[in-house]
């Protein structure tokens, strides 16, 4: 069921997803990330206050300014249980600041979020 919901597809024929590098609107919670790389301990705090808020239908959005590139494990202690929380409850994460890398990383980390 997980893996039909996560390839729907928008009216234009485009992959829905639950990660979105479009900024957020206005009034939606901004997390800075640049103080916690490095920190596993601290990803895993924010990721579980991510998941708490996704889990309750809200929107979040994360702020990668400042950090070209980041451990999967971080970004996987940082998103995955936020991301498949957020895939169910309908509640958009978005991503802003993100490098190429980054951006890499977390496509990478929504694919198997999702299976």
């Amino acid at each position: 069921m997980i893996r039909e919901r996560a390839s729907e597809r928008t009216p234009a024929g485009t992959r829905r997803t639950w990660l979105t590098y479009e900024a957020p609107p206005s009034g939606v919670t901004v997390y800075v990330i640049r103080d916690r790389v490095g920190d596993a301990a601290a990803a895993a705090r924010l990721g579980e206050e991510l998941r708490n808020r996704v889990a309750g239908g809200t929107a979040v959005a994360v702020d990668f300014a400042g950090i070209e590139i980041a451990t999967q494990s971080f970004l996987h202690a940082l998103l995955f249980h936020a991301v498949r929380v957020g895939w169910a409850m309908s509640a958009p994460i978005h991503v802003v600041h993100a490098s190429s890398a980054i951006r890499s990383g977390l496509d990478y980390l929504e694919s198997y979020a999702l299976k």
